[in-house]
Formats: C-alpha cells, sequence, structure tokens
C-alpha cells in the first residue's frame, strides 16, 4: 500500500495550469491541489507555474471537480484540481521541498 505525502496548507501561492489560474491550496513533494478559474482534463500533462518562486514544472491532473470560491457568488464557477508532480530535476525536486518547507513555516500546519 502507498502511503500518501503529508500536504500542507497553501496561502499566498498564485498558480497557473494549462487554461486556468488560481490558487494553491495545498502541496506535497509529490503533488498539489488548487483552485482554478478553468476546468482541466483529467489524465493531461501541463506545465504548472507557482509564483512567487517562479517554480514550473510538469503536473499531472488526477481529479477536477466543481467547487464555489469564497468571497464570490456562488454563480462564478470554480474547479479544484489535483496534480501528481512528474519525475523533474534535482533542481526543480529541491525547489518543491522548499516550497513545502515554507508553507508548512507560515501555517504551521500538515494534512495526512
Amino acid at each position: 500500500m502507498n502511503s500518501r505525502k503529508v500536504r500542507v496548507p497553501a496561502t499566498g501561492v498564485q498558480v497557473k495550469l494549462g487554461p486556468g489560474t488560481g490558487d494553491l491550496i495545498n502541496v506535497s513533494v509529490s503533488g498539489a491541489l488548487m483552485r482554478l478559474d478553468h476546468e482541466v482534463e483529467i489524465g493531461e500533462t501541463w506545465t504548472l507555474q507557482l509564483k512567487p518562486g517562479d517554480i514550473e514544472l510538469a503536473a499531472r491532473t488526477v481529479r477536477c471537480s466543481t467547487t464555489s470560491a469564497p468571497g464570490l457568488p456562488p454563480t462564478v464557477q470554480r474547479w479544484l484540481v489535483a496534480v501528481t508532480f512528474a519525475e523533474g530535476s534535482s533542481e526543480t525536486a529541491r525547489l518543491i521541498r522548499e516550497l513545502v518547507a515554507e508553507m508548512y513555516q507560515r501555517t504551521g500546519a500538515s494534512t495526512v
């Protein structure tokens, strides 16, 4: 049985994935959950851009479902998108580990 990597809540990180932009909700060393303004197809591999930090890496969508967004009217559609990170360079892996550590320090929390 594969164990799930520890996920850390994320704040203040803007993302771009395919046609969608939005906010990072949580992140682990193996993937992320984000809220986007566009739907993306499950199983596709996209370039994921994370700012601040200017991280770019390949990410494969594993889940995409509609959701509401805090502070927006219920008629404004958003999508929860989960991705797994594709194998990348050791530099990319280091940047992701640093992002996870920074988010942990900001929030002081993690989820399994």
